[in-house]
C-alpha cells in the first residue's frame, strides 16, 4: 500500500468527494443520463476528466491546479522527464481517484443520491420546476409518470416531450386522493391539467385546504369511516 503524507489523503479525498459531487449535479440537471455505469461512460457526455478540478488553471489558494497537484506528487529525484503538463505521479493519482468513482457508478451506490423520481424514471430527465415546500415524491416505475403527494393533493407530473407520454394530457396534472372507493369508482378528483406551472401553483394554492388533510379512510364498500371516538 503506497503511504501518503495528511496534506496528500485529504487532497485525495477531497477531490473524490467533489467528482462524485459534480457528476450528482450533472445528473440531476440533465447534462448526464442517471444510467452511467462507469467513469469511461461519462466521456460520452463531457469531458470527464475535468471533475473535481483536475483542469482547473488555479484552486482557492491561488496556486494553479496542475502545480497544486505536481507540489503534493513530485515525480522522484532521477525519474525520468516526460513531456507531459502532470507530473507521472500526479497522472497516477488522477488515474487511481477515477477508478475510485469508477467503482461507486459500478455499484450503483450513487443512486441513493439522486431523486426518487429520477431512479424511478431514469429516461425523464430534470422535473425544471421547483415543487413548493412539504411534497413527498412517492415516484413508482410501474406508474405512467413521476408524481408528488402532499394530503390529499397528489401532483402527476408527465414526460416533456409528448412523444414520450403513456397518457395523453398536459405536462402537470393535479388529483385529489378521496380515498380508496373499492367498486365505487375512482378515488381520484380531478383538479387541474395544464402546461401552464403557474396556473398549477395557483391551483395548488387555491386547494391549500386539502394539502393539510390526510387521504380518508373507507370501508370495503366505499363509504368513509368516522373516527369520532364519541360514538
Amino acid at each position: 500500500m503506497i503511504e501518503r503524507t495528511p496534506e496528500q489523503q485529504a487532497y485525495i479525498v477531497a477531490t473524490v468527494a467533489r467528482m462524485k459531487a459534480e457528476i450528482l449535479e450533472n445528473m440531476k440537471s440533465g447534462r448526464l443520463p442517471v444510467t452511467v455505469s462507469g467513469f469511461g461512460a461519462l466521456h460520452d457526455h463531457v469531458d470527464a476528466n475535468e471533475y473535481g478540478g483536475l483542469c482547473e488553471d488555479s484552486d482557492s489558494t491561488g496556486r494553479k491546479g496542475l502545480d497544486l497537484m505536481r507540489s503534493l506528487f513530485p515525480d522522484p529525484k532521477g525519474a525520468p522527464e516526460h513531456d507531459t503538463i502532470n507530473s507521472q505521479a500526479g497522472m497516477d493519482v488522477a488515474e487511481e481517484m477515477q477508478e475510485s468513482v469508477d467503482a461507486w457508478l459500478a455499484s450503483g451506490e450513487y443512486l441513493k443520491n439522486l431523486p426518487r423520481y429520477m431512479v424511478e424514471f431514469p429516461s425523464f430527465g430534470p422535473l425544471n420546476v421547483a415543487l413548493p415546500e412539504g411534497w413527498i415524491d412517492e415516484s413508482w416505475h410501474n406508474d405512467s409518470m413521476p408524481h408528488f403527494t402532499k394530503g390529499r393533493l397528489e401532483l402527476w407530473t408527465n414526460f416533456a416531450d409528448e412523444k414520450d407520454r403513456e397518457m395523453r394530457g398536459g405536462r402537470f396534472l393535479l388529483y385529489e386522493n378521496i380515498g380508496d372507493v373499492g367498486d365505487a369508482g375512482t378515488n381520484m378528483r380531478h383538479l387541474l391539467d395544464t402546461d401552464d406551472w403557474a396556473a398549477m401553483l395557483a391551483c395548488i394554492e387555491a386547494n391549500q385546504v386539502l394539502a393539510e388533510m390526510p387521504v380518508p379512510e373507507r370501508d370495503p364498500g366505499g363509504e368513509p369511516i368516522s373516527r369520532d371516538s364519541s360514538g
